[in-house]
Parts: C-alpha cells; sequence; structure tokens
C-alpha cells in the first residue's frame, strides 16, 4: 500500500520517498524528508524534540539545533515560515505539530523498476584471501538446510484467545508481531551453483570482524516484468549469506531499515550489501556492492543464463572473499521453481500478501506437493488470519516432513503449530509438546533460527508460571541469535526477558531490558514490536509507581491505528485510570467492551471489567465495584495471571466490606485466601498475609489483624515492589492511626513517603498522619497534593477497612 499525502500545492509520496510541488519533484535532504513524513503521520498530536530526533535520527545524541535547522529548510521548502507556521507549528517547551489540513489516500501498487546506466565497476585490486586456521564461533554449527525469516507483518496486534492478565495482554499484542516465528519467507532455497572459478575484487576481511550483514532491496535494471527482483534477490543473496554462516540480518528487517533512505549504519550492522541485477540480452549481471562500516568496499560479479543461478554465484564469491566457505549445494530443482520462490518471497516482504497465495495456486500440482512449498503456503494463512486454513495445511504436512531427512523445515513446520495452538485454541499444552520435540532436536537443528524460535517461545510461555525456567530459554535463544545476527529477534528476546523479569519482581531489571528493546526495535524501524516492548514498559512504570511515565509511555504508541486494537487500548486505560483521568479510561473501556460487529474474549472482558471496579472504587461507587469484580472474577482464565486474580480479589472484598456487607466480604476473603494457599508465590503469600489482615481488623480482632500486617508489610519490603508495598502500607497506616498508635503509623508512612508527589494512596497516609499529629496546615496542603493526584476520584476511595474512619478524624474535610 503505497501512501500519499495532499496539503495546499504539495504532495508526498512515501513509498517513492519523493515531495512534489504541482508537477516539480522537489530535492529534500534525507532527514528532511523523514522529520516532514514522521510530523504528518503524527499530526493528531504535539510531536516532542527527543521523540523526533530518535525517530529520524535513530539514536538521541542529535543536538536540538540540528533538529532546528532541519526544520528551517523544511520550512523553506514549502514556504512556510517560522512566523506564519502555516504548516508547522512550533510547540513551546516541546517540540512541533503539523497543522496543515492533510488528504490522505493509499493506492495498491506494484513498483515499477528503474532502468538505469550499468554501474561501472569499482577498482579495488584483487587479493587473496587466506583461508581460515582458527574456524570462528559460528563455522563450529552443523551445517544444516538453508532457512530465512518471516517477513513480520507490521500490524501492532490482533486479538488472540491468550490467558487475561497484563502480562498475558502484552502476549496477546505480541502474537501477531511474532508471525510466524523465522518461518522461511522463501522458505528453501534450492541452490543451483555453477563451477566457474569466481573472480573477486575484494578488501579482504577476516570472518571473525563480522557482527551482522544488512543486503538491501536490488536495483533492477530489466522490464517491469521482473519488479519481483528487487525484493526476490535481497532474500536471495541475505539466505546465501547467511548459509554460508555470516551472521545476516532477516529481510524484513532489512527493508524496514532501507527504507529510510540514508546511508548510516544501524547498530550492530558491520556491512551493507548492494545488489545490482541487469538483463543483458540472454544473459544476467548481478554485481553486489559491499560497504563496510569503516569505508572500505569490495565487491562481487557473476552472470548467467538464469538470474538466480547468477545471483547465487555472487553471493557465494563475496563470501569467500570475506573469508566464508561458500555453501553446498541443496537439492537440485528446475530453475522455474526457485523463480516461484524468490517471487514468493517477494510479494511477502512487500506485504502483497493475496499476491503470494495466488501465485502458489496458480502453480504447477507437482511443485504445490512439495513439503517446502506447503509450510510456505500455510504460512500465507496464517499471516492473513485464516487460522483454520493453517491448521489443515500443517496437519497435512506432519507426514510428509520428518526429523531425521530435514530436521530443520520440521522444525520449523513444530514450531508454527505450537505458535497456532497457542493463538488459535489457547493451548499451551500441547504447544509446549511441541517445542519440547524441537529442543530436543538441538544437536540437529545446531543453532538454526527454529531452534532458537523454540526456545524464545518455550520461553515466553513459561513466564508466569517457571520465570526461571523462562529465563533460561530465553537465554539459549538469544544465544542463538546472537550467533546469527539476527538483531530482530535479539530485541525481541531482550523484551521478553524485561517482562520476566517484571513478573520476578525485579522492577528496575525488568525496565533496562525493556528499554534496550525499545531503542533497537525503533533503530530497526520495527514498529509494531516497539509498540508490544512500550505497553510492558508502560506496566513495568506502574508497578514502580511511576505514573506519569506509563502514561507518556502509552503516548508513544498511541495513534488510530492502534486505537482499535484491544491490547493497546487497554493498556493506555489502565495508566489513565492511575492518573485519575478516569472518564478517559471509562472511554476506553466502552470502545473494548462495546465495539460495534465484534464481542471481545473473556480474557478481555475480564481485564476490562476488573478496570470498571478499579474506577468504580475510585468514584466511591462501592456496590457498583463489587458487582463488576464479581463479573470480572467469573470470566478469568483458570491459566490466567494469578497476580491479576488476586487484585481483582482484593478489590472485590473491599468494595463488599465498603459497601456495608460484612458477611460477603468475609465469604469472598475466606474464599480468596483458600485459592491463594494452592499457590507459593512470595507476591500471592503477601496478599494472603493483607486480605487476613483487613478481614480480621473488620471483625474486631486487632490482635491477628496488626500480626497479620507486620507480616504482609515484611513481605513487601522484601519483594521491593513499590506498587505492592505502597498497598500494603496504606492499609496499615489506616489502621495504625485510627487505633491511635501514631509512632508506628509514622514509621510506616516514613516507608511510603518517597511516593507521595507520584501516589494518592502515600499522599493520603501522609496528609492523615500529619493530620493526627496535629500539624493542620501541613495536613491540608497535603490533602491538597492527594486530592490533586485522585483526579476525578474520591479522595476517600481506598476501601480499607479503616479508611473512612481515619477521614473521621479530620474536623472538616479539606478543600477540593
Amino acid at each position: 500500500m503505497a501512501e500519499s499525502f495532499t496539503f495546499a500545492n504539495f504532495r508526498l509520496d512515501l513509498r517513492a520517498r519523493e515531495l512534489y510541488r504541482d508537477d516539480e519533484r522537489l530535492a529534500l535532504a534525507v532527514v528532511a524528508f523523514d522529520c516532514l513524513a514522521y510530523l504528518i503521520q503524527h499530526r493528531d498530536r504535539p510531536v516532542g524534540r527527543d521523540e523526533l530526533i530518535s525517530a529520524v535520527w535513530g539514536r538521541t545524541d542529535v543536538s536540538e539545533s540540528t533538529l532546528a535547522h532541519t526544520i528551517v529548510r523544511l520550512r523553506q521548502c514549502l514556504s512556510d515560515t517560522g512566523n506564519d507556521q502555516r504548516c508547522i507549528r512550533t510547540i513551546p517547551r516541546l517540540g512541533y505539530r503539523w497543522v496543515a489540513p492533510v488528504v490522505e489516500s493509499a493506492t495498491d501498487t506494484v513498483g515499477t523498476v528503474p532502468v538505469s546506466a550499468a554501474t561501472p565497476a569499482i577498482d579495488i585490486p584483487e587479493i587473496r584471501v587466506a583461508p581460515d586456521d582458527a574456524p570462528d564461533a559460528e563455522s563450529a554449527e552443523a551445517p544444516g538446510v538453508p532457512t530465512s525469516e518471516v517477513p513480520m507483518l507490521e500490524v501492532p496486534a490482533l486479538e488472540v484467545p491468550a490467558p487475561g492478565s497484563r502480562s498475558r495482554r502484552v502476549w496477546a499484542f505480541a502474537a501477531l508481531a511474532f508471525v510466524l516465528l523465522a518461518s522461511g519467507a522463501a522458505l528453501v532455497t534450492f541452490l543451483l551453483r555453477s563451477p566457474e572459478t569466481p573472480a573477486i575484487a575484494a578488501a579482504g576481511v577476516p570472518s571473525t570482524a563480522m557482527r551482522a550483514v544488512m543486503v538491501e532491496p536490488a536495483e533492477v535494471v530489466a522490464p517491469d516484468a521482473w519488479s519481483w527482483l528487487r525484493l526476490g534477490t535481497m532474500d536471495l543473496v541475505a539466505n546465501r549469506l547467511r548459509e554460508g554462516k555470516l551472521p545476516t540480518l532477516p529481510s524484513e528487517t532489512a527493508l524496514a531499515l532501507s527504507g529510510r533512505g540514508d546511508d548510516a549504519f544501524p547498530a550492530g550492522v558491520t556491512m551493507r550489501v548492494r545488489p545490482r541485477v541487469q538483463r543483458d540480452g540472454d544473459a544476467w549481471r548481478v554485481r553486489l556492492e559491499a560497504t563496510l562500516e569503516d569505508g572500505r568496499h569490495l565487491s562481487a560479479d557473476a552472470q548467467g543464463r538464469e538470474v538466480m543461478q547468477a545471483t547465487r554465484l555472487a553471493a557465494d564469491r563475496l563470501l569467500v572473499a570475506l573469508g566464508k566457505t561458500a555453501p553446498p549445494d541443496g537439492l537440485a530443482t528446475p530453475d522455474d521453481i526457485d523463480t516461484l520462490q524468490q517471487r514468493i518471497a517477494a510479494a511477502r516482504l512487500g506485504g502483497r500478501l493475496p499476491e503470494a497465495l495466488s501465485l502458489l495456486e496458480q502453480a504447477p500440482a507437482a511443485w504445490r506437493a512439495r513439503p517446502e512449498l506447503g509450510l510456505v503456503e500455510a504460512r500465507i494463512h496464517c499471516d492473513m488470519g485464516h487460522f483454520d486454513v493453517c491448521h489443515e495445511r500443517l496437519d497435512a504436512l506432519a507426514g510428509k516432513v520428518s526429523s531425521g531427512k530435514n530436521p530443520d523445515l520440521y522444525g520449523q513446520m513444530r514450531v508454527t503449530q505450537a505458535w497456532l495452538y497457542v493463538n488459535r485454541d489457547g493451548d499451551f499444552q500441547r504447544a509446549g509438546a511441541l517445542l519440547d520435540e524441537v529442543v530436543g532436536l538441538k544437536a540437529q537443528l545446531a543453532g538454526s533460527d527454529a531452534l532458537g524460535n523454540a526456545y524464545s517461545l518455550r520461553g515466553w510461555m513459561r513466564t508466569d508460571k517457571r520465570p526461571d525456567a523462562a529465563m533460561a530459554d530465553l537465554g539459549q535463544a538469544r544465544a542463538i541469535f546472537l550467533r546469527r545476527g539476527n538483531l530482530r529477534e535479539i530485541a525481541r528476546v531482550d523484551q521478553r526477558m524485561g517482562i520476566v523479569l517484571g513478573y520476578q519482581g525485579r522492577m528496575s531489571a525488568a525496565l533496562a531490558s525493556l528499554r534496550a528493546a525499545d531503542r533497537q526495535f525503533g533503530n530497526l524501524g520495527a514498529h509494531g514490536d516497539q509498540a508490544i516492548t512500550q505497553m510492558a514498559m508502560a506496566q513495568t512504570y506502574s508497578q514502580l509507581l511511576q505514573h506519569d511515565d506509563a502514561l507518556a509511555t502509552t503516548d508513544r504508541y498511541w495513534n488510530s491505528g492502534n486505537a482499535r486494537y484491544d491490547g493497546a487500548a487497554g493498556f493506555r486505560a489502565w495508566a489513565l485510570m492511575r492518573k485519575g483521568r478516569l472518564k478517559d479510561a471509562e472511554s476506553l473501556v466502552a470502545s473494548i467492551l462495546d465495539r460495534p460487529g465484534s464481542s471481545p474474549p473473556d480474557w478481555v472482558r475480564a481485564d476490562m471489567l476488573a478496570l470498571s471496579a478499579r474506577i468504580g472504587m475510585a468514584r466511591g461507587r462501592y456496590a457498583d465495584a463489587a458487582d463488576l469484580a464479581k463479573q470480572a472474577r467469573g470470566l478469568f482464565p483458570p491459566d490466567g495471571d494469578r497476580q491479576d486474580y488476586l487484585n481483582n480479589g482484593m478489590v472485590e472484598i473491599r468494595a463488599l466490606r465498603a459497601a456495608g456487607r460484612q458477611e460477603a466480604a468475609g465469604l469472598a476473603a475466606d474464599r480468596l485466601r483458600a485459592w491463594v494457599s494452592r499457590f507459593p508465590e512470595e507476591r500471592l503469600q503477601v496478599g494472603a498475609s493483607l486480605i487476613l489482615a483487613e478481614q480480621a481488623w473488620a471483625e474486631g480482632d486487632a490482635s491477628t489483624a496488626m500480626a497479620s500486617y507486620a507480616r504482609a508489610l515484611a513481605g513487601a519490603e522484601h519483594l521491593g515492589i513499590p506498587e505492592v508495598l505502597v498497598d500494603v502500607g496504606s492499609s496499615y497506616a489506616d489502621v495504625l492511626i485510627v487505633s491511635g498508635r501514631l509512632d508506628a503509623a509514622s514509621e510506616v508512612g516514613a516507608r511510603l513517603a518517597a511516593w507521595s508527589r507520584e501516589d494518592v494512596r502515600a499522599a493520603r497516609v501522609q496528609a492523615r498522619l500529619l493530620q493526627a499529629l496535629g500539624n493542620a496546615s501541613a495536613a491540608s496542603a497535603a490533602y491538597r497534593e492527594a486530592a490533586a493526584l485522585a483526579g476525578e476520584g474520591e479522595l476517600d476511595a481506598a476501601g480499607h477497612p479503616s479508611a473512612r474512619g481515619a477521614v473521621a478524624l479530620a474536623e472538616q474535610p479539606p478543600a477540593r
């Protein structure tokens, strides 16, 4: 889909990366074009300077003066000025915003291929390449069937039936970005090599110097019928280099990076390869121009009657120039099949899934019967959301592929089946069994992407039940992807590690891992993966009680495209609620639960009902909150996130008690404590102690209450999670104040003081403590600060058993 934007007498073509004034094409620097495109695409809001610098330059060490100079040049090109600001408005102390009216259009196109003059050969002296006497780390891997990565669809999510929790909501949103787990964009490329002795112009490079190679879309000088070679050649060269044990970026990642239109080397990329394919009579000429990070150049040329054959030969010559050994041939197949596979790969990389499927359906039956093509067809159906058809195709393949004859293809198939069991059926048990089988083949798979993705998916599935095992699996996956130079999958593993660390309560480490993934996804242009990471970051900030940062993080991914996805909206709704913006949160909840033409799965409904119950508590509508929490309890899946289930149960008990339904609250507390007793997690045991403390206090058993509160507070401090500590401490402090134990209350209040400017519960404790100590003026100021944090909520709506009694100590409620 080629996007264009029209404003005044200008037209911006994103696919062609061109700006026109009337019919005149304007020369625009790369960074200026990217600034213009980003501002127009985000015209619904102001864009901060830091955000714009990160988006355009891909790093944060660019000065604001450089950005300002770029904006000035851009305004000059648009006949705008700093005084008029008809297009780009300066937002003081923030950044810029696009304000001119824009008409957006999208047209379905298949790009034309420019016909250009032949590129002159670079005059580099030919040298002999010394053999590798000491093989590097990746050369120790056993040879296997060549693989390639699947083009990740840049749609943030489809809602899938995954368990209902905030950590699992990240999982659900990640599902489509994970499509389809290092499957073959070109499938398996069957190799035909010429025995011709290679003649290479090269600058010798030790093989150990390479970290990751990026192959860019090819320049094609040929009739339009060969336009698919732009991406097909790119993918074939990348596959061939990867088969030669040269770590190479996935084609879909390279495609996103090349769209920036500059010559900068992304983080981790040490060589850029630019293919050029030219039809010369009855022959094809292929030239690979490679530029190293240090500025050196090398090239490899080949020609032949078949374009695929010439491309493979050129890639082999480039490998030899880099001190690598060209991979052995695969099964010999007619070049027409090879061409078909690359055409399919090109269509998938370009996001033209119907075209890829049509190419397959028009192929001879004998070709379609090959298991390699069968797996590609299954994955295309999965890409398109045709899960049942994908399942049928995979079942049909199961009897044709064996782990003994083709372990890599077998591993890819099993990992895809596991992904499908999770996202179509929510069947984690069957998925886990398949992944265990793939991991059991690690000797045959020898560090392939199929093995890496099996570890990654299995680790992700173990997040909340076996976090230590999850970290071990993710560590194995990361090591594999490091060896293969797969920067996108490395970032994805960092993302998942951050989520697992958060579940373990290691919030600072979680945030560091998520920030690393966020930066890398931004560098790679992987916006869907970056949005998922930002949701996990928002959740982590909330657990740290950094509510401003949590909401600001959701601002980064929030746009009209993501607004229609339940996961994106749900995370933002929780962040809004915690900032006291209850109306905005309720609006998003309604958009999820009442979306026309669709009904969200139970886990989504459970999460949104739990949020609605929290909003009801904040408004002081306790009866409504209790009913909503009860509804949510009935929808939580049995294998869902236990912490979310506990939190919702606490809301239900507190709401019942605040509504005067003491007997019902006691029964709910007994039920929740019995449930918690089944699990050993420390965080759940802290919750059990808090339930008992509040229940005992409400029933007049002060001795049991105080002992349980002390046990809960000690456990919360050991966990070190601010959200848990403040929830326990604010309830405990209320009871101590009402009991007149002000010294003990002051000690608890001191432990919460660090968050009194961030969280309404901690702020309310400080105000009540000051009031009880007789410092009326300081108490009044503290109440005003707490009221500001409460936002649209009621200041006294904690639902703790003594909260209303604590406020009753005030002779006069503070002014709102």
